[in-house]
């Protein structure tokens, strides 16, 4: 089990900062977790879920368009 702090979830995922927490805040990607009284992290493999199953969607579309 490998935490990610919040430079390495941005480079990971290509998003912004704010743009995880508009996610999070929504139910849209995976929470945070309080590692210290002032630090935050993801858990690795939960991130790497998350933008599995975003590739799987893009995919899932782009065959979608294909067809039709």
């Amino acid at each position: 089990m490998k935490l990610l702090r919040l430079r390495e979830v941005k480079t990971i995922t290509g998003l912004s900062g704010t743009t995880i927490w508009r996610l999070e805040k929504f139910d849209a990607f995976p929470k945070r977790r309080l590692i210290a009284r002032r630090a935050v992290a993801w858990l690795q493999e939960e991130v790497e879920q998350w933008i599995a199953s975003k590739k799987s969607v893009e995919l899932t579309n782009q065959k979608m368009e294909t067809v039709c």
